[in-house]
């Protein structure tokens, strides 16, 4: 008997020891969460916590904007966030949403207002939506009120930063888009289309899309004057140290014009016609490749642009079929011939050459009569040119048939002499 009784508390002793040293360390633990909860709960979600976030996103915005932005209501539950801030040019952000703890997400609306007498853009910008997801990936998904037009947009972030964006555009005034731009511009164009974009925050973006522009009334207006200051698109896009992020861009854009005077400011030339192109980009920041394969003046045009270093660096162009008529109307001057043209433009932006063919060319005697002062008959004729620019020379070689002379020119020393001997020719045939 007093055997087995001691072996009973030999055993029972140890055995109290251990579940004690068990309950320890897990009451350790579940005051550890305990307390992480419970200062989580009084950072996010009291009205002391609020203030202090409220301080923090204040400070935040006021850095990335470069002016202060006050937080006049910030309020966070652990089911509802409301939040509205303003910045002294009272450009205005509101959101009230859904707040989910656990698992984190959001779910609610939100409305952007920008007056337009300090906005950026200098155009009023109203914007309202949704905004959906959580802290490390939302959507937003609305439509902003801009140039007069309405922009629908799908635009997620990841981690606060964009990724992907999806636009449509619906009846943009080019009008006021030009106006912002400063240049001036009297037409009704109105801007349609889509665009996709992805890769933002990777930097491998690629892009897709279509946009229309249509144009019944435009008045030419006098083109702006050249400033002649060099535009650099590296030092555009380039940090303080003179570097840019590594990027990789794949674009693909089709395009419609009525009316390619709308775009007549852009390369200084007054232009007339309407035109469909389809534009691709694709390289990096040290290559960078253009293409652009088109219909202009009733024929086709492929060109292509090299940038080095986002500098243009070579520049291949072909045109095929295209109508002398348009062509001239095209460029704005008067129609000396008809005819089909073809030809090829190659430069290094040091040397350039260019190859001009015309089939069924005909002369229109009262335009020359006209505007270059020479009087001659109805001529049919064809000709092939080809012409080497250089900084110091430009040099001219070509043939001339027609039904009433022949002309030849080998090796001119420059395009002035080459017009001096054909009108010379022309005037000696008592044309």
């Amino acid at each position: 008997m007093d055997t087995a009784h001691q072996s009973l508390e030999e055993v029972s002793v140890p055995l109290q020891t251990s579940h004690r040293d068990r309950i320890a360390p897990f009451t350790l633990f579940i005051l550890i969460i305990g307390a992480i909860v419970t200062l989580v709960y009084i950072a996010l979600f009291t009205s002391f916590g609020n203030s202090k976030v409220s301080k923090y996103i204040e400070g935040e915005l006021s850095s990335l904007l470069g002016c202060p932005v006050t937080v006049s209501v910030f309020s966070l539950t652990p089911q509802q966030l409301t939040f509205a801030a303003y910045d002294e040019h009272n450009n205005a952000v509101h959101v009230k949403s859904r707040f989910h703890l656990f698992p984190l997400s959001i779910d609610g609306n939100y409305s952007v207002n920008f007056p337009s007498h300090m906005n950026p853009l200098e155009a009023p910008v109203q914007s309202v939506g949704t905004i959906v997801g959580s802290y490390h990936r939302f959507s937003l998904i609305g439509d902003a009120k801009i140039f007069m037009g309405v922009v629908n947009y799908d635009l997620t972030l990841a981690s606060l930063k964009p990724r992907n964006a999806n636009l449509s555009i619906n009846h943009l005034n080019y009008s006021n888009l030009m106006k912002y731009l400063e240049y001036p511009h009297n037409s009704d164009t109105v801007v349609d289309g889509n665009i996709s974009i992805g890769g933002i925050d990777t930097r491998n973006i690629t892009i897709e899309g279509f946009l229309n522009a249509k144009t019944t009334r435009f008045s030419p207006c006098a083109l702006k004057e050249d400033d002649n200051e060099s535009f650099d698109f590296w030092e555009l896009l380039a940090d303080k140290n003179g570097k840019i992020q590594p990027f990789k861009i794949l674009a693909s854009l089709d395009a419609h014009v009525d009316e390619l005077g709308i775009l007549e400011q852009f390369v200084s030339y007054p232009l007339r016609t309407p035109a469909t192109a389809r534009v691709n980009l694709y390289g990096t920041q040290h290559v960078l490749d253009a293409d652009v394969i088109g219909q202009v003046a009733k024929g086709d045009l492929k060109a292509s642009l090299k940038l080095h270093r986002l500098k243009p660096y070579a520049l291949n162009g072909r045109l095929h079929s295209i109508d002398a008529l348009t062509l001239f109307s095209l460029l704005s001057l008067p129609q000396p011939i008809s005819g089909k043209l073809g030809g090829t433009l190659t430069s290094d932006f040091t040397t350039t050459k260019l190859m001009l063919v015309i089939k069924e060319g005909q002369t229109n005697p009262q335009v020359f009569k006209k505007y270059y002062g020479i009087i001659q008959p109805l001529m049919r004729f064809e000709a092939d040119f080809s012409t080497k620019i250089t900084p110091n020379s430009t040099q001219t070689r070509g043939i001339f048939t027609s039904d009433l002379i022949p002309l030849a020119i080998d090796g001119s020393p420059a395009h002035d002499v080459m017009l001096r001997e054909l009108l010379r020719q022309i005037r000696s045939k008592g044309l």
